[in-house]
C-alpha cells in the first residue's frame, strides 16, 4: 500500500460514497514498486472488500475514469477478451501527482 495514494484518495471530493470506497480500496492495493500509483486487482476481489456486486463496480471504475481519478491498463485476456471479469487481474493507475502512469492507459 502507497501511504500517498492512500491520502489523495481520501482528500478526493466531489465523488458518491461508492466511488469513494472503491478508490480507497484500490489505493489500498497499491504496490511499494516502482510507481506507487499503480495497482493490479480482480474486480471480484475489489466487489467483495467493497460489499458490492462485480457489475456495479465496474461501473464505478468506468465513472472514476471519466473523471479523472485513474486510468486503466489494455489487457488482453485468453481468448481474446478485453475486459476483466471475476478473478482476472486488472491493471489502474491512480492519477494523483507523483504517479508515474506507467503501460498503455486507456
Amino acid at each position: 500500500m502507497s501511504i500517498n495514494a492512500l491520502a489523495w484518495a481520501f482528500d478526493q471530493q466531489g465523488l458518491t460514497p461508492s466511488e469513494k470506497l472503491v478508490l480507497i480500496v484500490l489505493a489500498d492495493s497499491t504496490g511499494p514498486g516502482d510507481d506507487p500509483s499503480e495497482c493490479w486487482v480482480s474486480l471480484l476481489g475489489v466487489a467483495k472488500n467493497c460489499n458490492l456486486s462485480e457489475k456495479a463496480v465496474n461501473n464505478i471504475i468506468n465513472r472514476l475514469i471519466k473523471k479523472g481519478s485513474l486510468a486503466r491498463y489494455d489487457c488482453e485476456y485468453p481468448g481474446g477478451a478485453t475486459n476483466c471479469r471475476g478473478e482476472l487481474m486488472c491493471g489502474f493507475t491512480l492519477l494523483f501527482t507523483g504517479s508515474k502512469q506507467v503501460g498503455k492507459l486507456k
